[in-house]
């Protein structure tokens, strides 16, 4: 008794005393164990786990497989962090090596630590391939140590050496004896095993701990320990214990026990699902590695507050290659894209995407031919975390399909899944997403089969005929359908084929699978277990009737050449050839090759396959294209050390192959591909940021079109002000296929002239900087801006020409607002509005102030003083403040918040007929779904639908709440989508406003300069900024948008704004050219002060009128100069390039830009000693900052750790400051 109590003493001990993050981590599987006779039993046969450990650690009560329940998948998951598809027996290496990197690789390669450090002691025969996977970018370069198939107490012995001699810092540990007692249907040996395994487990944690006999300290308080199953058994009502290997609740089920440093100790966590992938991510998470390719996510409710993970390291790569756009862009896992076209040239992409905590399949498509795309939209949107999805698959043709495996716990009956079932166990089966209107709508349906697995499932449509393939594995015999491949189809207008055991098209198990319908005949080719000496084999399948297969074997591979072949690809050219590709390895050694063979016959014999790459470190995961008599392959390739995509084509449809060139990517994997009479499109998952996006490009057609043209001028602005020196700038874009070099030239009467030589891509647009400096003076400037290529096809689009208007300050202060009886000016709550079929501009003081004046536009009367609005008769005396806000009917009524914290809602008659009407209280604007009230930045904005008109409303406060106020109603629209928090996350603070343009409200976010736009037919928000406000202007001072902007419009074209902020900024924004200019500065006047609380603005008769606010009177007029309009698009930025001419004054100039990984600056080295240089983003952050004393005229400034986005160099010098606006693109 007394060794018992010292010994529990001890264990309590250490864990009361770990003082350090943990170095070691153990994963130690009990094979076979059920959680009935598990953790369900507590003590009852895990004594020493239950009552010794599960105290100090964390248990979980819904742990799961959700994959192949069988121990050599089990096994592999569990090492790789990905659901592994391989037989459970311990046959060739080709049957059971992981295809992805374990975690003993992701360990060795990240430390760069020796094979003694990390490896697995598996009783297992069947498990004795989990040392390292096929990755090429890992593999056998990095494995574990391994020694397998022995009983529980050897592996015990060997765990115990193992710790006292080369103390390996991660150890994975299987104990077989549960299992294999399981599989006797002796339930009392098998009890007796589970308590044997009990014991030995607790040994280890007692070895861990160097608790007597155990001396060796190396893992004391400084390794965590995790103790799970690879699977259970079967459930009673499934036949019982001595079984496994099926979807049932008992062999899905597990134990789950992790103790050690970081651990939260007597821990049970009930209320959160977790299974095999996570675990991967969390060991990694543990000790400090990546895990890029692992599935599924670190379990951070096991770890204590204070737990601090040893973060990874991640530097960018930059890809080598130019024109990649990131499709996904968001911070989750985005992978395995899939690309097609529909017969009217539509591209559509799917990929899968865990950016809303669990996998889901996304959408977007493009009709431009990939230059831009629709929003992301997501396919399959149940509600609930546990309902995902997963491997999606798209076709095109006519119409479109979409497949994905998914579970989604909607509680549909099968029949092999009893429904008191149905959120006990995990099923998986496929779920379809049909469009016939180019995927603008979907229809949605699944076969509702019962799966152990999930798996990709291909799809296929030719003439509106439907078909998938899927792989079935875990079924009980009494099924409908059977394992094996299974195979489904739906005839145009009708229905998905009954689900039975006519729907299989072959018993064997798969890995990967490509399916193509050409309208006569299904074509299946497929990986799998070929009849004979069962290793993973290519085959081939063909029906003409979706009932009956051929069958052809295209690889048929006997000891002791022996070969891993994995992932074909199948397509049919025009003139009837079947073609064929996949990736080929030896057993032992060499590297992965793609392989072609083809057939000219529909299948029934096919050419000798050869290889068609060489790559020194491998290449694998082909896609096939044809166009014409070409055809394309995309590949992985290890050749550069990060894979990137390859391709290689043959001209002759596969008589003869080009060599292999580099396309795409930065750490590239999973290549798909669509291709069109104008262009082959690639998609790709990608990690060049240290996350996983879906990115994308195209190339051009064999012959491609050469024709290049001036877009705009850039600087000097068409209405500038005097006294401005500048470097012209133009954008000229690329409408042609290929890369181009030509002259760009300016001409600015009466004497400017310069050119420059650019190179832009194709189908790109690019800013060009000019040498010589032009300086404006009062007048107008006619203009050329033409470009020359030699071998220009359409020179129609090659000249521009225009005026610059030079300018003077047109600002005029009118009569001031009056003082009132309250003596007090315009502060927060000022604001106008104009009532054109009276000619008067109607306001509010605010200031705390229940004021109301008109102003009249005729000149007669001046302001005149209008029936002040009521306190609300059922609420708090209050008067206007900031949150104010006025818009006007258009006919009678001007409708108004009161702000200062209320929710108060007022309408005023223009043309009441007693004090007794003039002001109506209308219903109180919501407070839901913030909660709160009118603060600041608040916008209203009157909008006429048919018959019916509303008042929108933006709340600010801080809050993204919008509404709109029915007026026929009475009411308030509650659900209409809430305005875009943006890229901070945050609402609309004071400063922002809301003006109405034609059939779009435009809403400027204060403190990021961000503005958003409305569609009132469509009543959606455009989810990004479409425009932002520049931070720096001509003072050369970064200013946000604050408190005392204002926005007016002249319901056209034009947006014009104050910023606030205690500025006189004065902006123009033009919608057509999506461009702002700035305006004359408002003027300080008498009072020396600037717009700050209480600005305001409104446009009435071509003019624009003014409330200065910062507790002054002022009322002023802006007249706008004439606008020049070049009627062209603002194309996509490209490469800015430059040559450097002897200018007059200080300069700068920075190339490249758009920017990836470096920018090189020339500048004048006149006066440029002692200079100090920063770099600000786009909302006037400091990012970097530097006092340069090079007088070389050329300097270097890495952007790596830079973000993309737009970004401004500062140069101060004492005599003089100089700004540059660049780019940063990935």
């Amino acid at each position: 008794m007394f060794n018992f109590i010292f010994v529990l003493f001890l264990v309590v001990l250490s864990a009361l005393g770990y003082q350090q993050q943990p170095e070691n981590v153990f994963v130690v599987i009990i094979d076979g164990l059920r959680n009935d006779e598990g953790f369900e039993a507590e003590s009852l046969n895990l004594r020493h786990i239950w009552n010794d450990l599960r105290p100090q650690g964390t248990i979980y009560r819904r742990f799961w497989n959700r994959g192949w329940t069988a121990t050599t998948a089990g096994h592999n998951t569990i090492a790789c962090g990905v659901r592994q598809i391989v037989r459970n027996n311990s046959g060739t290496d080709q049957d059971i090596r992981p295809d992805q990197p374990t975690f003993f690789e992701y360990f060795r390669k990240t430390f760069g630590l020796p094979e003694s450090t990390a490896g697995a002691l598996m009783g297992k025969g069947n498990c004795r391939c989990v040392d390292f996977s096929l990755e090429p970018s890992y593999g056998e370069n990095y494995k574990g140590f391994l020694n397998y198939n022995a009983d529980d107490t050897t592996i015990s012995n060997w765990v115990h050496k193992a710790m006292d001699s080369i103390h390996p810092r991660l150890l994975y540990i299987n104990l077989r004896e549960v299992d294999g007692t399981g599989h006797s249907g002796n339930y009392d040996t098998h009890l007796f095993a589970i308590r044997t395994a009990d014991s030995i487990v607790y040994e280890f944690w007692k070895h861990i701990q160097a608790i007597p006999p155990y001396t060796d300290t190396f893992y004391k308080n400084k390794t965590v320990m995790i103790v799970t199953t690879d699977h259970g058994r079967h459930d009673d009502a499934h036949g019982g214990f001595p079984g496994h290997g099926d979807w049932d609740h008992g062999c899905r089920d597990l134990i789950f026990l992790a103790i050690g440093p970081g651990i939260k100790q007597n821990e049970v966590i009930s209320n959160i699902d977790r299974d095999h992938i996570d675990i991967v991510p969390t060991v990694g998470y543990i000790l400090g590695f990546p895990t890029p390719l692992a599935e599924g996510d670190v379990m951070t409710e096991i770890f204590l507050p204070n737990f601090l993970p040893k973060k990874p390291k991640f530097s960018p790569v930059a890809s080598p290659f130019s024109h990649e756009w990131n499709l996904s862009n968001n911070p989750g896992f985005s992978r395995e894209p899939n690309l097609t076209i529909t017969r009217n040239g539509t591209l559509h992409l799917v990929w899968m995407d865990k950016s809303r905590g669990k996998w889901e399949v996304y959408y977007r498509k493009s009709t431009d031919q990939g230059r831009t795309w629709s929003p992301t939209r997501i396919l399959f949107d149940f509600l609930g975390k546990d309902s995902v999805m997963w491997f999606a698959k798209i076709a095109g043709d006519d119409s479109l399909i979409v497949s994905a495996m998914g579970y989604a716990k909607i509680g549909e009956i099968i029949d092999s899944l009893p429904p008191y079932r149905i959120d006990t166990t995990f099923i998986w089966y496929p779920w379809i997403a049909t469009s016939v209107d180019d995927g603008n709508s979907w229809h949605i349906t699944s076969l509702p089969d019962s799966n152990m697995g999930s798996y990709a499932a291909p799809v296929a449509v030719k003439n509106g005929r439907y078909s998938i393939a899927y792989w079935m594995c875990g079924k009980f015999n009494y099924e409908r359908t059977k394992t094996g491949l299974n195979f489904n189809w739906r005839d145009p207008g009708a229905n998905w084929q009954p689900l039975d055991s006519a729907r299989r098209v072959i018993n064997k198990n798969f890995h990967s699978i490509s399916l193509i319908d050409d309208g006569y005949s299904f074509h299946i080719a497929g990986c799998c277990f070929q009849s004979g000496d069962e290793d993973w084999e290519i085959g081939y399948w063909r029906s003409s009737t979706g009932d009956s297969w051929a069958r052809v074997w295209i690889t048929q591979d006997t000891s002791p050449d022996v070969y891993f072949d994995y992932d074909p690809a199948l397509l049919k050219d025009a003139i009837g050839n079947l073609h064929l590709v996949w990736a080929r390895k030896p057993d032992v050694g060499g590297t992965w090759q793609i392989q072609y063979t083809k057939s000219t016959d529909n299948g029934n014999t096919w050419s000798i396959f050869t290889p068609i790459t060489f790559s020194s470190a491998g290449a694998w995961k082909p896609k096939i294209a044809v166009r014409h008599d070409t055809l394309f392959v995309f590949f992985e390739d290890y050749r550069d050390g990060e894979p990137k995509i390859y391709y290689k084509m043959s001209p002759d449809l596969g008589m003869t192959w080009l060599a292999e060139e580099p396309i795409a990517g930065a750490i590239a994997r999973n290549p798909a591909v669509a291709i069109d009479s104008n262009k082959i499109y690639i998609a790709w998952q990608d990690y060049r940021d240290g996350n996983w996006e879906v990115y994308f490009k195209y190339l051009p057609k064999p012959f491609p079109r050469h024709d290049v043209g001036p877009l705009r001028l850039v600087t000097p602005q068409l209405r500038s002000l005097p006294n401005d020196s500048m470097t012209p700038q133009a954008m000229i874009s690329n409408y042609g296929d290929v890369f181009e070099t030509f002259k760009v030239y300016l001409t600015i009467q009466p004497s400017y002239f310069d050119s420059v030589v650019a190179t832009v891509a194709p189908e790109d647009s690019a800013i060009v900087a000019f040498s010589t400096i032009w300086r404006a003076t009062f007048g107008s400037y006619p203009f050329k801006l033409w470009t020359a290529l030699s071998n220009d096809e359409n020179q129609t689009n090659d000249t521009i020409v225009g005026t610059i208007e030079v300018v003077g300050d047109s600002w005029v202060q009118l009569e001031n607002i009056l003082l009132g009886t309250r003596n007090k000016k315009v502060k927060g709550g000022g604001c106008l509005t104009y009532c054109s079929d009276q000619n008067l501009i109607y306001a509010f003081k605010g200031n705390n102030t229940n004021e109301f004046y008109a102003y009249d536009l005729s000149g007669s009367l001046g302001w005149l003083t209008r029936e002040s609005i009521p306190y609300d008769p059922n609420g708090r005396a209050k008067r206007v403040k900031s949150g104010a806000a006025l818009c006007y009917d258009g006919t009678r009524y001007i409708y108004a918040t009161k702000g200062n914290n209320t929710t108060e809602f007022w309408r005023y008659d223009t043309k009441a007929d007693s004090l007794d009407t003039i002001w109506k209280r209308l219903p109180s604007v919501p407070e839901l779904p913030s909660g709160k009230k009118l603060k600041g930045g608040t916008g209203l904005a009157f909008v006429t639908k048919g018959s019916d008109h509303y008042v929108y409303l933006l709340k600010g406060s801080k809050t993204t709440d919008f509404y709109a106020y029915h007026i026929e109603g009475d009411s308030w629209l509650l659900n209409l989508p809430q305005a875009p928090l943006g890229p901070n996350q945050r609402g609309f603070k004071v400063g922002s406003g809301m003006v109405k343009v034609l059939d779009l409200l435009y809403v400027l976010k204060s403190y990021v300069n961000e503005l958003y736009c409305y569609d009132l037919v469509a009543d959606t928000w455009q989810a990004n900024p479409v425009s932002i406000l520049p931070l720096i202007g001509r003072s050369n001072k970064k200013k946000k948008v604050k408190d005392g902007a204002a926005l007016c419009s002249d319901g056209v074209n034009h947006i014009f704004a104050f910023k606030g902020g205690n500025t006189a900024c004065f902006w123009r924004y033009s919608i057509t050219e999506d461009t702002w200019i700035q305006n004359a500065d408002l003027p300080v006047g008498q009072n020396n002060k600037r717009v700050k609380s209480g600005g305001a603005l409104t446009f009435a008769q071509g003019k624009v009128y003014g409330l200065k606010g910062n507790n002054t009177l002022e009322f002023w007029r802006y007249t706008p100069g004439p606008v020049m309009s070049l009627k062209t698009k603002i194309g996509k930025s490209g490469l800015l390039e430059a040559t450097e001419h002897a200018l007059s004054g200080p300069w700068l100039i920075i190339s490249p830009n758009p920017a990836r990984k470096i920018i090189r600056i020339k500048y004048s080295p006149i006066n440029m000693s002692n200079s100090h240089w920063k770099i600000f983003d786009a909302i006037g952050t400091l990012r970097w900052q530097s006092n340069i004393s090079n007088k070389k005229g050329v300097l270097e400034i890495p952007i790596t750790g830079f973000a993309s986005g737009v970004y401004f160099l500062r140069v101060e010098t004492t005599e003089f400051v100089l700004n540059q606006k660049f780019v940063i693109k990935r």
